[in-house]
């Protein structure tokens, strides 16, 4: 039996927590700010060469991110991306 959370569990409760404070995470909500596991432009997806980051988190009607979040169990240790690249 596994007593740690899943990344899926992980993500249950970000994607909660992103609705409850005001991000729009519909995927055919037009004016969605929350891309999960793609980024908004090809530009960008150019730059991640073909990583995916789990959730990326855009300023209302802004094409650069604010924000990338990677749903992950708890102590997992990854790396992060420079917003200022992308």
């Amino acid at each position: 039996m596994n007593i740690f959370p899943l990344e899926m569990d992980t993500r249950e409760s970000i994607n909660n927590r992103l609705k409850h404070l005001g991000w729009m995470t519909e995927g055919q909500n037009p004016d969605r700010n929350v891309f999960q596991e793609h980024v908004k432009t090809e530009r960008q997806a150019r730059i991640l060469h073909g990583k995916r980051p789990d959730y990326v988190l855009y300023q209302s009607n802004m094409d650069k991110p604010a924000t990338i979040i990677e749903a992950k169990h708890p102590g997992y240790v990854y790396c992060h991306w420079n917003l200022l690249s992308i």
